[in-house]
């Protein structure tokens, strides 16, 4: 049990060692081309740690509320949600969650808003981290979801909803329109020369606004 507990650790360790590493190394590169936050090295780490920490918790969540069978209610419904989630809806759900979170904070004053151009590119990275996180934790899933996947892509997955995938299509909707929308600043950014700050964050709010509206009114949503 001990040896166990302890190769738990030192996989903990090791993870966060190479997700630290990956995160400092792209920022250091970042930096030659673009000017970043004057914290953007202790913003980076202490948002991998908040994210780890986050999906650790879930996960012994899962494991518990899974092995009680004869548990009912919301935490059963949570164990059965979770264990039915794919790589790609796990990083797409943890990305609009800590986003919503994280944007709020820095319209509140809890947190500095990014400026210029980092502030896109620290999204970026942002979504790299949780990425890397859940493929490092979930590389079985990973697998059989591949091996299980045609390699065609069918847009109206991205929206088609159901009572059980609802926050499901909202999230991944949301981080591909996020994505492209910081992809699309970040390759173009010397035309476009954005401010970022607090105007940034209530951006992305707004976008998510738009998701839920646009994910209530669609007609999938009665299907």
């Amino acid at each position: 049990m001990e040896k166990k507990l302890l190769s738990k650790h030192i996989k903990n360790i090791i993870v966060l060692a190479v997700v630290c590493g990956i995160s400092w190394l792209l920022l250091y590169i970042i930096g030659h081309f673009t000017v970043l936050h004057p914290n953007a090295y202790f913003d980076i780490t202490k948002s991998i740690f908040l994210v780890y920490v986050v999906y650790l918790v879930v996960g012994s969540l899962y494991k518990v509320f899974h092995n009680i069978k004869n548990f009912d209610g919301i935490w059963r419904k949570f164990s059965l949600w979770w264990g039915n989630e794919t790589p790609f809806e796990a990083i797409c759900e943890s990305f609009t969650i800590v986003t919503a979170i994280n944007s709020i904070m820095m319209l509140t004053g809890h947190d500095t808003p990014k400026e210029g151009v980092f502030a896109y590119i620290h999204m970026m990275l942002r979504l790299l981290i949780i990425s890397s996180i859940i493929t490092i934790w979930m590389w079985k899933d990973i697998l059989q979801w591949v091996k299980k996947s045609t390699f065609r892509f069918n847009i109206k997955s991205l929206y088609q909803l159901s009572k059980k995938h609802f926050f499901a299509s909202i999230s991944k909707l949301f981080t591909i329109i996020t994505t492209v929308y910081c992809i699309l600043v970040i390759a173009f950014y010397r035309i476009l020369n954005p401010a970022g700050g607090i105007a940034f964050y209530q951006t992305l709010l707004g976008i998510l606004a738009f998701t839920v509206l646009f994910m209530f009114v669609h007609p999938a949503r009665r299907g």
